[in-house]
């Protein structure tokens, strides 16, 4: 028997089967393409898919489940379901375990008995019964972006094989248009989110307080400005659109290209400017940074009035310099103060010591000078006995006893004069720490200097010549100590200008109602700039621990006391003078002349 008849037969209906699966496949996704193709409403599409599914799977529901990726508890969202045609839509959770087995898996899911199926057991029942499922992902890009699901293959037979590659076709016609739909709806909801944002802004924008442009990134013309805009630059917006933020603002770094570089790399723009001259000026504080408006990124510039600000800082400024100002004469008055006060304070320990030390001395110089005038006439009379004629041949001629005799005289010369030196020196010491005088006296201003020369005799008497040019001047009242106290200073100042060999001049004068009292050196000389500031309480030109910047301003403050001041004059390379000056008052001239 010939079976190849047989064999063409079946071979010929297994191509004819497969022929009509095609066209039932095309069938499907033309209708499920057409379908689709007109409209891009995401829950009309999903829709669209599971109604197709269910009447050609022959199921009891189908659902188009998509990816939340920004959902942690329950990653799928449900989107349709549908029932076949009398069978009631039930709700139904579709259990973690299988959408965790999906999200896992990412491939098709066939199942005919979930309730023998050892990998969802444990599965929660549900209103819905689900016997038997099959689940094939969406997949669009290359990316799950969710699931297409059928429930309950109707009639005796299960979910087979075919019926997963129809639902697999299904779902690949559709997951693309399904991801162009949810992309579609996202940037429906993002252009309504922007066109909400933009009203507010735009109404933000223009009831705010400060100044607001918005310019272009590529050339920096302005293509939107608010009121207050208007107000600050004195013109309309008609006058403001189109022209560049430069041409707008006097602010020379919107005029630079690297400015707007920097700003594209991240960087904000502040700064402040001002508009409008002399009393009619403004002042406000720019800041420039990049927006993004209309869809576009552009240069949002608010310019804020700080005027009364600015001004209230003036102000500010302007009272805390005078307070300044005044806290520094009243510091350098309380520092001059305080420093002659401890000064004379030291004066007047001095003053106590110089008088006991100067009572102690009366009686031993006194006794000293006594002796050297007995030790004086005694050795006048040995060398009288010596040289009389009756004395002995060998004792007149003793020329080892002349020699002594000799050597006693110098010494008792010598004596006589170093008790006189030691009286003077006491006298002088007396006279310059007077301070137990709080009175003012009359006093002789050449009497003062003398004594004050004494006391720095050993600081100049080795390298410095002083030259003296009395002149014919009244004595003045004034408390003689303290006179004194300024001679000292400016005497050791200008001996200690002076670096090696020179001359200290003193001068005394009269100066129509005055008393002058010049100081002269050969020394360094002072700069220019330091001349104003040589009396300010604590500035010194010597090196650390020679001085402490008080001397002159206590001999200025010293001066002022008694009415009168102090000058100088001065020259680098060339020397000093300061001048001390003292009123004449009447009874000066007739205490003079008496």
């Amino acid at each position: 028997m010939d079976l190849a008849p047989t064999r063409n037969l079946a071979d010929l209906e297994e191509e004819n089967r497969r022929l009509r699966r095609a066209v039932e496949e095309l069938s499907i996704l033309n209708a499920i393409g057409s379908a689709i193709g007109s409209t891009m409403d995401l829950n009309e599409v999903v829709e669209l898919i599971v109604q197709e599914s269910v009447k050609n799977l022959n199921v009891e529901q189908a659902a188009v489940m998509l990816l939340q990726h920004d959902e942690e508890t329950d990653p799928f969202r449900t989107m349709a379901r549908k029932a076949h045609s009398g069978t009631e839509v039930v709700p139904f959770r579709f259990g973690q375990q299988l959408t965790g087995w999906m999200l896992k898996h990412r491939k098709p899911l066939l199942i005919n008995n979930l309730q023998e199926d050892e990998r969802f057991k444990t599965v929660a029942p549900s209103d819905f019964p689900i016997r038997s499922l099959l689940s094939v992902p969406l997949r669009a890009k290359g990316q799950m972006v969710g699931l297409l699901n059928v429930f309950n293959k109707r009639g005796a037979e299960g979910f087979t094989k075919e019926d997963q590659r129809l639902l697999s076709i299904i779902a690949s016609q559709s997951s693309q248009i399904v991801e162009n739909a949810r992309l579609y709806e996202e940037l429906q909801r993002r252009s309504r989110e922007l066109e909400d944002s933009e009203k507010k802004y735009r109404g933000l924008m223009q009831g705010a307080a400060e100044a607001i442009l918005l310019a272009s990134v590529v050339n920096q013309r302005i293509i939107e400005v608010n009121g207050r805009a208007e107000t600050m630059t004195g013109r309309p917006r008609e006058r403001l659109l189109g022209r560049s933020l430069a041409q707008v603002l006097p602010v020379e770094k919107l005029d630079d290209p690297e400015t707007f570089e920097r700003m594209s790399e991240g960087d904000d723009l502040r700064l402040s400017f001002s508009l409008g001259e002399a009393s009619e000026k403004r002042y406000y504080d720019l800041s420039a940074t990049l927006v993004s408006y209309s869809g576009k990124r552009l240069i949002q510039v608010i310019c804020l009035d700080v005027t009364e600000r600015e001004k209230l800082a003036d102000h500010l400024r302007d009272h805390a310099t005078e307070l300044e100002r005044e806290v520094e004469a009243a510091t350098r008055d309380l520092r001059a103060s305080q420093a002659k006060l401890v000064q004379q304070e030291k004066m007047a320990a001095l003053g106590k010591l110089v008088a006991g030390v100067a009572h102690e001395m009366n009686t031993p110089i006194g006794t000293i000078n006594s002796n050297a005038d007995t030790l004086s006439r005694s050795l006048q009379m040995v060398r009288a006995i010596v040289s009389a004629e009756t004395a002995p041949a060998d004792i007149r001629e003793n020329k080892r006893l002349n020699q002594v005799l000799s050597l006693l005289e110098d010494i008792a010369r010598i004596n006589k004069l170093a008790c006189e030196r030691i009286v003077s020196i006491v006298g002088s010491l007396r006279n310059f720490a007077r301070l137990d005088e709080a009175d003012l006296q009359i006093a002789d201003l050449h009497e003062g200097i003398e004594s004050t020369l004494t006391l720095v005799h050993h600081e100049i008497k080795h390298r410095i010549q002083v030259i003296k040019d009395y002149g014919e001047i009244p004595p003045v009242r004034c408390h003689p100590n303290q006179i004194n106290q300024v001679f000292m200073n400016l005497l050791v100042n200008a001996a200690q200008a002076i670096p090696d060999q020179g001359e200290i001049r003193i001068r005394t004068f009269r100066d129509g109602d005055r008393v002058k009292v010049q100081f002269s050196d050969s020394g360094v000389g002072i700069p220019a700039e330091n001349l104003s500031k040589i009396f300010d309480p604590g500035f010194t030109t010597k090196g650390v621990g020679v001085g402490t910047g008080l001397g002159l301003s206590i001999c200025f403050k010293i001066a002022q006391d008694h009415e009168g001041g102090i000058e100088v004059e001065s020259e680098v390379g060339r020397g000093s003078t300061f001048t001390l000056w003292l009123p004449i008052r009447d009874e000066e001239e007739d205490h003079g002349r008496g």
